[in-house]
């Protein structure tokens, strides 16, 4: 269906082409002869005949070609305009539509590869579950083990970007691994140390938790940025999200 804006364009095509055909048209009449008034037709028609030359097929067909040109550059005028008045109309339509329904990028089902090894191995999930594509620019993601005090401020590197630079559509999702640098014992001694003062000290933040961001950029250019932090619990040997805003959000 046509917007109002190429209607208003085709019209104004329209317009001029009518405009141009009627004006020809009256500028042929007004430079035309002068038809003889009825009373003396008889007698001047003899020498108006002599006087006034006739008009050869060659010049019929070259004013119609003349015509016929300027109306096909006009209207070729007027469809170049509405081809890039509709290609402007499509990409704000585009750009909209993706601020109305942005990529959200989300890290979910964080699981322990193997048991034994010597440092902590994982896997990670990262879905779009958001209204249209995400480009993953930069991520960062580590494994902190907190002994004592509150978590550590993260370090990533500049341009790191281990989930990798790729696009994910609506609905889509990666699966990566990750190797931490947290051995196996280690995080069964820090889940063990971290009960026994929940139990005689009240609730602390000790133990170990995954971390890291995702920074992303949708087709207008706009970068967002999702960001994780799970604590893992030995009992039920998984990652539960943090709970904190400051450290669990999506923008």
């Amino acid at each position: 269906m046509l917007t109002s804006f190429q209607k208003a364009v085709m019209t104004i095509a329209l317009a001029i082409c009518f405009a141009t055909a009627f004006g020809a048209e009256v500028w042929r009449a007004s430079h035309a002869p002068q038809a003889p008034h009825q009373e003396v037709a008889a007698q001047q028609s003899y020498q108006s005949r002599r006087n006034t030359p006739e008009e050869r097929p060659e010049e019929a067909i070259a004013r119609y070609n003349k015509f016929l040109a300027w109306f096909t550059g006009i209207l070729a005028t007027a469809t170049i305009g509405l081809g890039i008045g509709t290609i402007f109309q499509l990409r704000l339509a585009r750009a909209e539509f993706i601020s109305s329904h942005p990529p959200k990028l989300v890290v979910r089902e964080i699981l322990r590869l193997s048991w034994g090894h010597p440092n902590v191995q994982l896997r990670y999930v990262v879905a779009n579950v958001g209204g249209s594509d995400a480009r993953i620019i930069e991520s960062h993601i580590e494994l902190q083990e907190i002994k004592a005090g509150s978590l550590r401020p993260l370090q990533p590197i500049e341009g790191a970007n281990p989930v990798g630079h790729i696009t994910l559509i609506p609905g889509s999702h990666i699966f990566r691994e990750y190797n931490s640098t947290v051995s196996d014992l280690s995080l069964a001694v820090s889940q063990l140390v971290k009960e026994m003062h929940v139990r005689h000290f009240g609730a602390e933040r000790r133990g170990v938790y995954f971390r890291g961001f995702v920074v992303h950029r949708d087709k207008n250019g706009v970068r967002r940025r999702t960001s994780f932090c799970r604590m893992y619990d030995a009992e039920s040997e998984r990652f539960y999200a943090l709970g904190d805003p400051d450290y669990e959000y999506a923008d």
